[in-house]
């Protein structure tokens, strides 16, 4: 019906008012298109193209979601951070295993935390933003006109969370653990500690399997997911 209708209008200004009748008669003894047909195979055939993209676009999320994984691991698994991931495992272990008498030193070691992470951060900040401003300039001091100058949101401080909040994390968190570690050891009973160290087997072997444990269980991850990578890229060839 709709081709009828827009034939007839081609015709009406084609031919004049006068013709109208003739060109719906020669219309209507053309052939009949099935417009049903059409549209359900159009209906089909982007369907089937919705799916495949579909499909490409989840292969192509998986690969960015591992991607993002392996590269989060390999900044994750380099030998300072794997030295401080295998520090707090055991501190994690020892304050959770020896008994405390009271929270006053985690009290105290969170406002220390927060004092401390907060001068740490605004000595990163001003780092980060003066490296920001040092990188579009030239080695003679002067503008770099192929590079755009630096914006009030390249080197806000919001793009520096953005950027490095896993540092602004843990420059809250050293001050706040190594104040509540010696704390929790001076507050222990008498024996409990030798220096910062625990006497006890229950809370060393526990804390120095884990301290051990979980570096190499990423470091194992990282190259795991550097031989899938190797293998599908092979594949992919």
């Amino acid at each position: 019906m709709s081709c009828v209708v827009m034939v007839a209008a081609i015709g009406d200004e084609e031919v004049g008012n006068g013709r109208r009748d003739e060109v719906e008669r020669k219309t209507h003894m053309s052939p009949q298109f099935d417009t049903g047909s059409i549209v359900d195979h159009g209906t089909s055939i982007a369907a089937t193209s919705l799916g495949e993209g579909a499909r490409e676009n989840g292969g192509n999320d998986h690969a960015s979601s591992s991607r993002r994984i392996s590269s989060l691991l390999a900044s994750s698994t380099s030998v300072p951070k794997l030295i401080m991931v295998s520090y707090a495992s055991w501190y994690a272990v020892v304050m959770a295993l020896i008994p405390h008498a009271t929270t006053k030193p985690f009290l105290d070691a969170l406002v220390i935390g927060v004092l401390i992470g907060f001068v740490l951060n605004i000595n990163a900040y001003s780092s980060f933003k003066a490296n920001v401003e040092s990188m579009t300039a030239s080695g003679d001091g002067s503008v770099n006109t192929s590079r755009s100058n630096p914006s009030q949101s390249q080197t806000s401080v919001g793009r520096y969370l953005q950027l490095n909040c896993m540092s602004v994390l843990r420059l809250f968190l050293i001050p706040y653990m190594v104040s509540s570690y010696s704390a929790a050891a001076g507050a222990s009973k008498e024996g409990t500690f030798v220096s910062i160290f625990p006497v006890d087997a229950r809370y060393w072997g526990p804390a120095l399997a884990a301290s051990v444990a979980v570096p190499a269980s990423l470091l194992i991850s990282r190259k795991s997911l550097e031989l899938i990578a190797a293998k599908r890229e092979v594949n992919g060839r």
